[in-house]
């Protein structure tokens, strides 16, 4: 009998042994630091968990390009989770995450590289909305979907179990599984459900751009304001304005970033009077933010077309009286009425 006793302790300290996983478990959250993949706590893993697991995952706000979520989170997991490349495009955010495993005890998996953005349209269109607080949105437009996100998604997260935030857009194939377990195994305040959605069809597409918003009258240093842009605007546009004044030939440069529709690209165009001529010129760009192009200037042609205009250049456009006469030139063959109104947004 003693002997079967010894023996079963034998046999139970073996199957102790040999049923879990050891794992080196650690989570770097320091975008001032560099991830040092020889810090953590060895632990002995569930006994369903199969490999040791790393994380690297980024969150990027589109609204100023910066990161609003940085994680390396290395745990026990199921093989299944390994060698995943995937990324998820909301109205507001940019999610990216890639896994690598090991199978070892205390082994140490390599550093993940994270997918690179492609911003190529891949035919696509899923429903797209953010909320505000507790307010679940209605999808009343559709996002085109780029890259290797053909799946559309639909993300619920509970933030410190009480504030619920809702947004649509897409996603790659692998973002489901589990409900997102990934990106829950990184968030250490609030619980997310990622789940699959259908197209809805009769929905337009939107653009869903983010845009600098400023006027600064010297041009100087335009402020960084940022807005979501109209669905049906799909470029940021800058409008560029160059003033001289022909008595003193003082030049003032200004210049405007907004949210613009393609048409409105490359516009340029003189208006000349007496006192003044106001050079315009447009340019654009299509990505979150970005800055187009400084506008080159021609030279202005002063050799007459034949062509007159009633001329006045006042600051109160209300005593504007077309008494003067001017010659026009070069190029500028229509008489026109122009008023604007500078304010600062």
């Amino acid at each position: 009998m003693r002997g079967l006793v010894v023996e079963a302790s034998v046999v139970a300290l073996l199957m102790s042994a040999a049923c879990c996983l050891r794992c080196v478990l650690y989570h770097h959250s320091d975008f001032q630091e560099e991830f040092n993949e020889k810090l953590g706590k060895e632990a002995n893993c569930p006994s369903e968990d199969d490999v040791c697991l790393l994380v690297f995952y980024v969150m990027q706000q589109r609204s100023d390009n910066k990161l609003n979520g940085f994680r390396y989170l290395r745990n026990c997991s199921k093989s299944s989770q390994c060698d995943m490349n995937e990324s998820i495009t909301t109205v507001s955010n940019y999610i990216r995450y890639s896994t690598t495993c090991c199978s070892t005890d205390s082994c140490l998996p390599t550093l993940p590289v994270l997918p690179k953005v492609d911003l190529k349209k891949n035919g696509v269109a899923c429903p797209a909305c953010k909320s505000s607080r507790s307010k679940l949105c209605t999808p009343n437009r559709t996002m085109l979907c780029t890259g290797e996100e053909t799946q559309c998604v639909f993300l619920n997260e509970t933030v410190f179990q009480t504030i619920n935030l809702h947004s649509y857009g897409c996603g790659t194939k692998n973002v489901f599984q589990e409900k997102g377990i990934i990106i829950n195994l990184l968030s250490f305040y609030s619980t997310i459900t990622v789940t699959e959605t259908r197209p809805i069809e009769g929905l337009q597409p939107g653009n869903f751009l983010w845009c600098h918003v400023c006027y600064d009258q010297t041009a100087a240093s335009c402020s960084k304001q940022r807005v979501l842009c109209e669905p049906d605007e799909d470029v940021c546009l800058s409008e560029s304005r160059r003033i001289i004044d022909e008595q003193s030939r003082r030049l003032t440069m200004q210049i405007r970033r907004r949210c613009g529709k393609s048409p409105e690209c490359q516009f340029s165009g003189i208006i000349t009077s007496r006192d003044k001529t106001l050079s315009i010129k447009t340019s654009c760009c299509d990505m979150d933010m970005c800055s187009s192009p400084e506008p080159q200037w021609p030279l202005k042609k002063r050799r007459s077309n034949g062509k007159t205009c009633p001329d006045c250049f006042p600051a109160n456009n209300s005593n504007c009286r077309e008494t003067d006469i001017i010659l026009c030139t070069g190029d500028e063959t229509h008489c026109i009425h122009y008023s604007t109104t500078l304010t600062d947004v």
